[in-house]
């Protein structure tokens, strides 16, 4: 009977740990994705002067 008990408990533990680690996983995928986010507008904003540029080029050609 204790064996099945000790059974019993390492499984819990081995689920608590397998919780944990898969809440740490989440908070970097989200981080991460953040992260993307913002490099993305940042790229955005960058292709946008620089389309904005390229006008006054042209029209300052013209």
């Amino acid at each position: 009977m204790s064996v099945s008990i000790d059974f019993a408990l390492i499984i819990n533990i081995l689920i608590v740990v397998a919780l944990i680690l898969l809440v740490v996983i989440m908070a970097e995928l989200i981080r991460i994705v953040g992260s993307v986010r913002k490099l993305a507008k940042r790229a955005e904003l960058l292709s946008d002067i620089k389309g904005w540029l390229g006008f006054f080029r042209k029209f300052s050609k013209d």
